[in-house]
């Protein structure tokens, strides 16, 4: 049996790419290959609210640490395959460190990209021959959407595959009043003011029909919080902190509708959880939601709109069955598309 060694951030992280890994660690190829996960953030001692690496003295030598810590682990220990998960910026660096070290010890090298500003950290970066030249000594590339492969070098031998999902058994009913929610890092990119600023606008026009509820952490909690408490909107807005496992799971189940508004995405795998619960669809065009959202699943909105956002919130409070019929179809997609089913079978043919 092969030993898959797994380089990304474990579950005690927020984000996808740990969502992705907890997935995989939990799909069929753990029945067909030795998987170990080698906890890049965690063997850091990375503070779980903060939302990336950082060019700082730091980290930097955080990073050292780690890369010896790796080269230590793969002279002792056997790996067949190492399936490094990477972002952006730092974390990209330093997830190509770790490649080309494996590579130095004759292990294959799968390197997975995931990033959500992966597209405009690549595209004009000054380094991108050089980076290019580096990521051509991998043995696979995988990219999670098309337009991370389309600034990859063409002569890459990359692949798409989307973020896998373990789709769960839903039952969803109308409720009493619209349940809206976002998931994510707290970070400008996620743009939750904007949510939140529409909620202002519509809680007098649709008193106690709705709330909206969010979950994450990251450096814009503290502002949203007291955006919140500036316009007495308790009632109507509830923040939920870092929920994982059982506590979003339940969160996901109790609600009707996602909203991201985020953006940029590289898959947005919190849409597509929203969208394996059922959840209709509120989103920029980004990730998923570019490639599926139409009006039977949901509703694209602009970017930086907080009108945009409002109208769409408004065309459920007004027609609460809307959630219900998009949500089947959302399900449907999902289990099709990007069930752990089908996207282990993808990733097990590249291991073989």
């Amino acid at each position: 049996m092969k030993t898959v060694l797994i380089i990304g951030p474990g579950p005690k992280y927020i984000g996808g790419i740990s969502e992705f890994i907890q997935g995989l660690l939990k799909s069929d190829l753990a029945k067909n290959y030795h998987i170990k996960l080698f906890d890049s953030l965690d063997l850091k001692k990375r503070d779980k609210s903060k939302a990336g690496s950082k060019f700082t003295l730091q980290e930097i030598k955080a990073t050292i640490g780690l890369l010896l810590l790796f080269r230590k682990y793969i002279g002792q220990n056997k790996v067949d395959i190492v399936h490094i998960h990477s972002s952006s910026y730092f974390g990209f660096y330093e997830k190509l460190m770790l490649g080309l070290i494996a590579k130095n010890k004759k292990i294959k090298v799968i390197f997975h990209i995931h990033g959500g500003e992966f597209v405009q950290f690549f595209k004009k970066n000054s380094l991108k021959k050089i980076l290019n030249f580096l990521l051509s000594k991998f043995d696979n590339i995988i990219c999670v959407s098309e337009e991370i492969q389309a600034v990859i070098d063409e002569n890459n031998r990359s692949i798409v595959i989307g973020n896998g999902l373990l789709v769960p058994i839903v039952e969803k009913k109308i409720n009493d009043k619209i349940r809206f929610l976002s998931i994510s890092v707290l970070e400008k990119r996620k743009r939750i003011d904007l949510i939140i600023d529409a909620v202002i606008n519509l809680k007098e026009k649709y008193p106690n029909k709705f709330e909206f509820n969010f979950a994450g952490n990251g450096p814009e909690k503290n502002a949203l919080l007291q955006q919140i408490s500036q316009n007495d909107i308790e009632d109507y807005v509830k923040y939920h902190g870092v929920v994982l496992s059982k506590a979003k799971e339940k969160l996901l189940r109790k609600s009707d509708v996602f909203i991201s508004a985020s953006l940029a995405e590289s898959f947005g795998i919190s849409i597509a959880e929203g969208m394996s619960y059922k959840l209709g669809i509120i989103s920029t065009s980004e990730g998923i939601a570019k490639k599926c959202i139409r009006k039977e699943n949901g509703f694209i909105i602009k970017k930086n709109s907080a009108k945009s956002i409002e109208k769409a919130m408004e065309e459920y409070i007004k027609n609460p069955k809307l959630a219900l019929t998009q949500g089947e179809n959302n399900y449907k997609f999902i289990a099709d598309n990007f069930s752990w089913d089908v996207i282990s079978s993808k990733i097990a043919k590249i291991y073989n």
